[in-house]
């Protein structure tokens, strides 16, 4: 869907570059929000000069780069000539984004909105988005719509709006506590915890201690709760979105809990031994269940564990996670199960190559 969406893009570089507005210091440079891995790319082969603000480490280039902002919002005024929005599938992200943007870039500046049917994006030809210009349909190809518009005035940006706090209560073995959940849009588990994370937590092992590693910390709820129930740990979290690692810190802050917060697309930014990672991984990879995303998350997971190290997850029940944990860990057991969740811990990991997991 992505790369139809660049497609598009492309095919309307002319269209788009003869339109972009005239900045002060002659550059011509477009801001690109929300790219997918590989658009900044493209879109450079087709003439255009972009800065990305990317919110996804997936989309970062594999070398630092000073044209990536890879910040949950923007708070510096931008001089760029337009934009370019690939809107995502949470229409509350794209009012947040859009909010965001009005705080610094100039009043004219045109915009582009560009998405697949599945996000929704014909809606936004219908609505009013406060400050920018009714958005018009520019073109359309391979399932996707291109959409331009403007900035018609400037406002600050109130990011306080966006953030959505619950509480949880949860008892396990140990004394219960009320943990305030801090969100962005575009985390998962929004204004409440899901049903999966909370079996895990209502069933953590009695002992928990050393390093801990939250794998796809979302909100950072299983961080936070973990830490309080288990103070003397040594905490790390870590997830592919910024908006998500922006949420974590949140709520850690809000439970009085210091931790290691990162970006990591999968394990590749993860260093060092864990003696223990838990996580409710994503197991989707668009719409289609990945069980090769499962699986490879299971091994590298295995090798990021100390001798005597464990994981514990929360997986659909559905999906065959026994034989694949069972040959990358000496030890498997099922901690708690319901009709749709099952609670695994496996323990102390067999050391094996990438040539013998292939």
């Amino acid at each position: 869907m992505s790369v139809a969406a660049t497609k598009l893009l492309v095919r309307q570089a002319n269209l788009i570059q003869a339109h972009l507005s005239q900045t002060d210091t002659g550059e011509r440079l477009v801001l690109l929000v929300n790219p997918s891995a590989g658009m900044a790319q493209e879109l450079g082969h087709a003439g255009f000069s972009c800065i990305s603000w990317v919110l996804n480490a997936q989309a970062l280039s594999a070398q630092a780069n000073d044209l990536e902002l890879f910040q949950a919002h923007l708070s510096e005024p931008l001089k760029v000539a337009g934009i370019i929005l690939n809107i995502p599938k949470e229409k509350q992200l794209t009012r947040m984004l859009l909010a965001n943007l009005r705080a610094v870039v100039a009043a004219a500046t045109p915009i582009w909105l560009v998405g697949h049917n599945d996000t929704g994006i014909r809606s936004y030809l219908k609505q009013e988005h406060a400050g920018w210009q009714t958005f018009n349909k520019l073109a359309s190809g391979n399932h996707c719509q291109l959409l331009s518009g403007s900035l018609q005035a400037q406002e600050a940006f109130q990011k306080e709006a966006f953030i959505s706090e619950y509480n949880v209560e949860l008892a396990n073995n140990k004394e219960p506590i009320t943990l305030k959940v801090a969100n962005l849009p575009g985390v998962f588990s929004s204004g409440h915890i899901d049903t999966g994370t909370q079996l895990l937590l209502e069933n953590l092992p009695s002992k928990i201690s050393g390093s801990v590693l939250d794998f796809g910390c979302g909100a950072g709820i299983i961080s936070a709760w973990v830490a309080l129930q288990n103070p003397n740990i040594k905490l790390s979290a870590v997830d592919i979105s910024v908006l998500a690692l922006e949420a974590t810190k949140a709520t850690l802050a809000n439970a009085g809990v210091e931790a290691n917060v990162f970006a990591s697309d999968g394990l590749a930014k993860v260093s060092g031994k864990y003696e223990w990672i838990i996580s409710n991984p994503p197991f989707h990879s668009g719409k289609q269940t990945d069980y090769q995303i499962t699986q490879n998350f299971i091994h590298e997971s295995s090798q990021k564990l100390q001798a005597n190290g464990s994981l514990l997850i929360v997986a659909n029940t559905f999906l065959p996670y026994r034989e694949t944990l069972s040959s990358n860990f000496k030890q498997v057991n099922i901690l708690a199960e319901t009709p749709k969740f099952t609670v695994w811990l496996a323990t102390h990991p067999k050391k094996i190559t990438q040539a013998e997991h292939n």
